[in-house]
């Protein structure tokens, strides 16, 4: 017999009984009202409050449209709380939200689903159909670092919904027309883009020092958990004493990331994560598909007289196509390193005329390169500052299948991707708002007072070919070191002859021999420290005057 059967025969029965009894003189009248309502009372009312006891214990889902409102009123509340512009948040919705055809059925199947569920546990959870604007707002909270502890009860959903809703929402993203693509294995077979990103590259050395770069080339680790459940877990665990898996990125001079590949596993060396990094549809290796490309080879007149290239530390092999720094250039010695001593230069300047091997014009187009290659330092900050949730070790279980339990690392790759175009579609609006200032390029003295009292920070400094290329703070010359052959130590010789060697070696990229040439031909040097701070330290004092 049904349970509400049951319990209204039972109810019957017992209001039939007390009036029986009240008829008999059994009870008193007063008594069997009150035996009734107690009976009325156990078996309707109190229910009733059991349920809604039970319904206060489960959370409640957020009204979006309400908490947007009053909580994310101000633009700056908004863009701190998902990480995005209210007009950029606007246009991703637009992207991922589909026809009304679509949403209707998706809504009716979850009404439908949230049925059953309740027929089958009344007690269970209540279901329903979430909105795509608080799909894309738990993603976004959700990549900003929030703890999926704190997400399902602020927006009123379960742990494994929530994870479902993350990772749907991220696919749809990746396909969202609002954010731009990463170009790069379109761009390398691209005359006019390739111009266009050597341009800015151009724009930001300050002058064409380092003529036909495209890109800032680096990788970074990112961190994981333990991988306790992996064939060889050994081979996450990177030189830096932490578990990681190597990201392969490539920038623009606007800090956009136009590539990036997540393949291997956080003990790979650099330059072999790049020589195994693949295209975005994985047909093809990046470094073989550039490599292939006459575009680069060929390069531009004016912008890319010897070819076009990337530009990345020395962790990576210097080629055609990827341009590494001298690693064995003398650098200029820091102010407190600038006593005097008796130690020959180890590496005399190739280009640097006779007594003048202190401060190499190597060391001057490592200071150029540096000026390029810095970008995607600052494309990675960036990312990791706006997306906290790679500020912290990614849970192991995003890298394993959920069908087979093998490794798999469709997951993380997706997070990342999506990432780095939101970060991307964010510095369009950033200078669609505020385009940069030309400080951004040349350093803080922008000024004609600040121009006419030396260099910019960073800008090149022009020395009279006849000095070293370091000069003392009121402009004179520093002294020149002299030494004799016989003053050479056997093992300085030694030293001399395997950087030479090495120098042979690096000696690969014909482009970078080119670039050194004319910053030698114009007599470029490092800017000096001193220099620098004694510029910085009378435009402060000029600002507070």
């Amino acid at each position: 017999m049904p349970t509400g059967k049951l319990m209204g025969g039972q109810g019957m029965m017992a209001a039939a009984v007390l009036l029986n009894m009240v008829a008999t003189n059994v009870l008193s009248p007063e008594l069997g009202l009150a035996l009734a309502g107690v009976h009325i009372a156990r078996q309707h009312v109190m229910p009733l409050f059991r349920t809604r006891a039970r319904d206060t214990d489960k959370p409640r889902r957020m009204d979006w449209p309400t908490f947007r409102a009053e909580q994310l009123k101000e633009d700056k509340d908004f863009h701190r709380y998902l990480r995005v512009s209210p007009g950029l948040f606007d246009q991703m919705l637009e992207g991922i939200t589909p026809d009304e055809a679509t949403l209707l059925r998706k809504r009716r199947a979850a009404a439908n689903a949230a049925g059953r569920r309740a027929q089958a546990d009344p007690r269970g959870a209540r279901g329903g159909f979430v909105e795509y604007p608080l799909r894309l707002a738990i993603t976004l909270r959700f990549m900003a670092g929030a703890s999926y502890l704190d997400l399902f009860y602020l927006f009123g959903i379960k742990k494994a919904t929530l994870y479902s809703i993350v990772w749907e929402t991220l696919a749809s993203l990746d396909k969202c027309p609002a954010l731009p693509a990463m170009t790069l294995e379109r761009d390398v077979n691209d005359l006019q883009r390739c111009r266009a990103l050597s341009q800015g590259f151009a724009n930001r050395t300050g002058a064409q020092h380092v003529n036909g770069c495209i890109g800032a080339l680096d990788g970074m680790a990112l961190k994981i958990e333990e991988p306790k459940t992996a064939v060889n877990f050994h081979k996450y665990f990177c030189r830096k004493l932490f578990h990681a898996v190597s990201v392969q990125a490539v920038c623009d001079s606007n800090r956009r990331f136009i590539f990036m590949d997540m393949s291997q596993s956080g003990s790979t060396h650099d330059s072999t994560a790049w020589s195994m990094a693949r295209t975005l549809d994985g047909d093809d290796r990046i470094g073989l598909l550039m490599a292939s490309s006459s575009v680069l080879r060929q390069g531009c007149t004016s912008l890319g007289p010897y070819g076009f290239f990337l530009v990345a530390d020395d962790a990576y092999r210097c080629c055609a196509t990827v341009m590494a720094p001298w690693s064995s250039a003398p650098r200029r010695p820091a102010p407190n390193e600038r006593a005097p001593s008796t130690c020959p230069t180890l590496t005399p300047a190739r280009h640097a005329p006779a007594g003048a091997a202190t401060n190499s014009y190597e060391d001057s187009f490592n200071h150029q390169h540096s000026r390029a290659r810095i970008n995607i330092e600052c494309a990675f900050g960036m990312l990791t500052q706006k997306f906290l949730i790679f500020g912290r070790p990614l849970p192991w279980l995003f890298f394993k299948s959920p069908s087979s339990g093998t490794e798999d690392f469709k997951k993380p790759v997706l997070l990342l991707r999506v990432a780095m175009k939101i970060h991307n579609a964010c510095v369009d609006v950033q200078m669609e708002e505020a385009p940069p200032h030309p400080s951004d390029f040349y350093g803080g003295y922008d000024t004609p007072k600040a121009r006419a009292q030396g260099a910019h920070r960073g800008q090149a400094q022009h020395d009279p070919r006849s000095t070293s290329g370091r000069t003392h703070p009121d402009g004179s010359a520093a002294e020149v070191p002299t030494w004799d052959d016989a003053d050479v130590p056997p093992e300085y010789v030694a030293m001399n002859q395997s950087k030479a060697a090495r120098d042979k070696k690096m000696q690969v990229s014909e482009a970078r021999v080119r670039l050194t040439d004319t910053i030698a031909a114009q007599g470029l040097h490092r800017p000096d420290p001193e220099q620098v701070a004694k510029l910085m330290r009378a435009a402060k004092r000029q600002r507070h005057a």
